[in-house]
């Protein structure tokens, strides 16, 4: 990994294995030649994903608000980073009205990708049962299949639950 990484990159693919400390250390022995444009961006997405990962309380607020108030940098991947980590976070703190907010921004969006979480946002805190005047367009059974895959390759047990419950009522429901 050290041969084709920069220690930031090192310190992303450490969070996503779950070794927060390993990611530290890569983050504090980052090059300040790496601070700037895009990197410095993409500096901040991992910094909140490494507070995500620290589990408590502040940390995830800190990095809910970091990633909230982040702009787009304009490379998908990393953007895409941001939203995942955003979502993990708000999911993994329960924080209701972070995850409307966001859920809302992400059913607009363009990017296919994005509005997959944005229905993990929908579909766990129920937020188009809670809709009123129909806020929310009804979730088409493929899109909710798709949303299940992908929490299912997150190893986000709790939501797959929740997504193939979704599913199966969708199966059921006569058009």
């Amino acid at each position: 990994m050290r041969l084709f990484a920069t220690e930031l990159g090192g310190a992303a693919v450490c969070l996503a294995n779950g070794d927060e400390s390993a990611a530290r250390d890569l983050l504090a022995a980052e090059s300040p030649w790496m601070d700037v444009g895009r990197m410095r961006a993409l500096r901040t997405f991992v910094l909140a994903d490494a507070d995500r990962a620290l589990g408590t309380s502040a940390a995830r607020l800190r990095c809910i608000e970091r990633l909230r108030t982040a702009p787009r940098i304009g490379h998908r991947e990393a953007d895409l980073y941001r939203v995942y980590v955003l979502v993990r976070a708000i999911l993994e703190l329960g924080e209701a009205d972070s995850g409307l907010e966001v859920a809302m921004r992400l059913a607009q969006s363009t990017d296919p990708d994005e509005r997959i979480y944005g229905i993990w946002l929908m579909v766990w805190f129920d937020l188009d049962a809670q809709a009123e005047g129909g806020d929310w367009p009804p979730l088409a059974e493929d899109q909710a299949r798709l949303a299940l895959l992908m929490a299912r390759s997150q190893g986000a047990e709790a939501l797959v639950d929740k997504l193939q419950a979704r599913v199966a009522t969708i199966a059921r429901t006569p058009p």
